[in-house]
């Protein structure tokens, strides 16, 4: 029976002795929590305690009666990151280098304890757009809805020369000279651009993104050389020839995209968009010359010509005569072509998104019919000497004689043949890189983007061309939306035009609307005298 007792007292002893350890490091962990615990202001126990003393005597009365853990640490929640509390816990750790790491500046056991708490998972869990305040954006176009559908339009009109406040004047004053010495070198240039898309998007978690979009693009460029400016402005040389040239270029495509986005490996995000494109038409001079000689009599020959082919998917000259809307329907379900749109974003610094992109034509569009134009001129000018003389003495006169200048010694030709070809056409070849960063926060960001591309590739009128921007945008950033309200401008040289625009949005999630202006123009300096204008509108609804 005695043996009995010893057992029992010394087997007491020892689980005293373990249970009064345990509670020591229960102690110095209730120490770590009690300050979190104590700033609650639903907590009546901890209320309770603090008194007047606050956060910091809760955390005192927590660590219990001798107070010797808590009133060492002092921790403040004014000032949490740089306090780092000593505690006894740390020496009871199971990994005591894990936890001196952390109040040396390691988070990792704070990204434990998140996990812990805040299952991503979770049933609790909000909406998937919201981004971990940590983080950034990891695209460089971040979804605002989960399904949305919406259109957007693009104009654009400008020149290398002219400007509005230069024309729209109640008394036009052309003066020749300064035009010729303004003239830039490539001579006047016409740009136009046109752009709609209506799209549907389906955003899902882990950068799931199907989308599909069809619509119209049209660009183009017309242009007169520089020479011709210079001979009306300072003539030329006795039996000099002048050589003026033009050309004229335009595509007009239809398209109907489908977009399949991932998020795949380390964090990149990869977006792939086969397309089916349709060529519309497609325009080019392939000779625009004029001669212009002057003779010692004071006389001015020309001698001009310019062929203009225009490509069809339908027979022109048929559709004049007689046009139906079944006629262009049987037409355009042939001679669609294929090209593929990709593009890689990566968020390599929390505030630094990157992004490459491409398009990669495969097979060509065709257009089956060719409309060329043909205008010839030729014929001399006598010389306004010969047309004032002593006789012309009103408007009237003068413009009479040299009317009839023109009919008696000028012989003007224009003609157009149709005929079935086989054109293939391609649209641009593409490839860059964008950036978007983030310095200060969601709040404000700055873009840039730079690449290059190439009209009619992997043909012999293949022209390259390059293109760049840069942007800032300032807006007001909610949980879920995004940014409800924004301003962005930006400036660069797009689609072969130098444009500088600002865009206003306005998004509630629902519904999310932009509109934005920009001044244009086909050379740097035309851009800011006001020789061009462009319009942008971007709708959306979903949730």
């Amino acid at each position: 029976m005695k043996k009995i007792v010893l057992i029992f007292l010394v087997a007491l002893f020892v689980t005293t002795g373990a249970f009064a350890k345990k509670k020591k490091n229960a102690d110095a962990l209730i120490d770590l929590e009690s300050p979190v615990e104590s700033v609650s202001p639903l907590d009546d126990s901890s209320s309770s305690s603090t008194g007047a003393n606050g956060a910091l005597s809760g955390a005192e009365g927590a660590s219990g009666a001798n107070g010797s853990s808590g009133a060492s640490s002092g921790y403040d929640m004014s000032a949490p990151l740089n306090d780092r509390p000593d505690y006894e816990g740390v020496k009871s750790s199971e990994n005591p280098a894990d936890l001196s790491a952390a109040w040396a500046g390691d988070d990792s056991l704070g990204e434990s304890f998140e996990d812990e708490y805040f299952d991503p998972d979770s049933d609790e869990e909000e909406d998937y757009l919201v981004k971990d305040p940590k983080k950034n954006r990891d695209r460089i176009d971040m979804p605002h809805r989960t399904f949305e559908m919406g259109m957007k339009v693009d104009v654009g009109a400008n020149n290398s020369y002219l400007n509005t406040t230069d024309i729209l004047v109640q008394n036009l004053v052309i003066d020749v000279n300064k035009i010729a010495d303004e003239m830039p070198d490539n001579g006047l240039m016409f740009n136009l651009l046109f752009g709609y898309n209506y799209f549907t998007n389906l955003n899902l978690k882990n950068g799931v993104h199907v989308g599909f979009d069809t619509g119209i693009e049209l660009n183009g460029n017309f242009g007169l050389g520089k020479e011709i400016f210079e001979f009306l402005s300072k003539g030329n040389s006795v039996g000099e020839t002048i050589k003026a040239t033009g050309d004229a270029y335009a595509d007009a495509f239809m398209h109907t995209d489908v977009t399949v986005g991932l998020t795949i490996l380390d964090g990149y995000h990869l977006e792939i968009t086969p397309s089916l494109f349709r060529p519309l038409a497609h325009v080019g001079a392939e000779k625009a010359v004029g001669k212009l000689t002057n003779t010692e009599d004071g006389k001015v020959y020309l001698d001009a010509s310019a062929e203009l082919n225009v490509y069809t998917f339908f027979d022109a000259s048929s559709i004049q005569d007689n046009f139906t809307p079944d006629l262009i329907l049987d037409k355009i379900k042939d001679g669609w072509g294929f090209d593929i749109t990709s593009s890689l974003d990566k968020q390599i610094l929390k505030t630094l998104t990157l992004q490459t992109y491409s398009r990669i034509p495969i097979v060509p569009g065709r257009l089956n019919y060719n409309t060329k134009l043909i205008a010839t001129a030729k014929g001399h000018f006598d010389g306004l000497g010969t047309i004032i003389g002593d006789s012309v003495t009103e408007t009237g006169d003068f413009g009479e004689k040299m009317k009839k200048q023109f009919e008696d010694n000028f012989e003007f030709k224009t003609d157009y043949v149709t005929e079935g070809v086989s054109y293939s056409l391609n649209r641009p070849f593409r490839m860059g890189a964008q950036a978007a960063w983030e310095p200060f926060g969601s709040w404000f960001t700055l873009g840039g983007l730079l690449g290059f591309g190439f009209k009619e590739p992997f043909s012999s009128n293949a022209k390259g061309y390059m293109e760049y921007q840069i942007s800032s945008q300032v807006g007001l950033p909610v949980p879920v939306i995004g940014q409800i309200m924004f301003l962005k401008l930006s400036s660069g040289y797009l689609s072969e035009s130098f444009v500088h625009q600002a865009v206003f949005g306005l998004n509630f999630r629902a519904v999310e609307f932009n509109v934005g202006i920009s001044a244009q123009g086909s050379s740097f300096a035309s851009s800011f005298k006001g020789s061009g204008v462009g319009a942008y509108v971007y709708l959306a609804f979903g949730w």
